[in-house]
């Protein structure tokens, strides 16, 4: 139990140290405030159920190293954003629904059916892995919030033509965002509200989107069904490399 706390107390440290750097982008700061101090909470929140079921520890710790992992992996490269890799985008997406579904076991949420579709698959893309392991994460996280009445979420890794696309979808009878077309043919897009009872673009869309953009790609947002404008489609859109 110490040495958990020490290694959550130099977590702390260190996202302290870099939130006190210039942080010139703006992306660099909001990421800072909206992911990482995310995790820390999470961590936080667990130690506390830790400390009062100590019996419980065969649940809690192993939980507890792989959010403090995901979370360092996400501190060290928000330090550094441009330090990219070429990764399987499936493997990606993987990690991030393993996580989704073992953190929504301990907070207030809809314990949504998760059809993954993306097993196998080997489809590699270059960027920053941990950025986008955890858009991917938030993706899941804005479903469960804006779109608690879906019945599943389908998540799945593909290439279409020259492109791979990451996307998560949802199928409920309203949209976890309201989208409309611009004139210039772009989108625009809001979180509908939900049962949170918020609403706005939101600090992880806009992280994402601004990510996107330095690794070649997009963000895009859809409806499931286009015909009857319901349930809501995220995708993170991602130029075709070679391995």
């Amino acid at each position: 139990m110490d040495d958990v706390l020490v290694q959550i107390d130099r977590l702390k440290k260190q996202y302290d140290e870099v939130s006190k750097k210039s942080l010139d982008q703006e992306v660099l700061a909001k990421q800072l405030r909206h992911d990482i101090r995310g995790g820390l909470t999470r961590l936080d929140m667990l130690v506390g159920f830790l400390e009062k079921e100590p019996e419980n520890g065969s649940s809690y710790i192993p939980l507890i190293e792989e959010i403090y992992s995901s979370t360092k992996d996400l501190l060290d490269a928000v330090s550094s954003p441009e330090k990219t890799s070429t990764f399987n985008l499936a493997q990606a997406m993987q990690q991030a629904v393993a996580e989704f579904s073992k953190n929504i076991s301990f907070e207030e949420g809809n314990r949504i059916p998760i059809d993954h579709q993306y097993y196998k698959k080997e489809h590699f893309v270059v960027a920053n892995e941990p950025i986008i392991r955890t858009a991917l994460y938030n993706f899941l996280t804005n479903i469960s919030r804006y779109a608690s009445d879906t019945e599943r979420i389908v998540a799945d890794v593909n290439q279409k033509e020259n492109r791979i696309v990451a996307s998560i979808a949802d199928y409920g009878s309203h949209p976890a965002l309201n989208i409309k077309e611009t004139p210039d043919a772009s989108k625009e897009f809001i979180f509908a509200k939900g049962t949170s009872g918020g609403s706005g673009l939101g600090d992880a869309m806009y992280i994402t989107q601004e990510r996107m953009k330095q690794y070649g790609g997009i963000v895009d947002v859809d409806f499931a069904d286009k015909e009857k404008k319901r349930g809501s489609v995220f995708s993170l859109v991602f130029p075709l490399t070679t391995k």
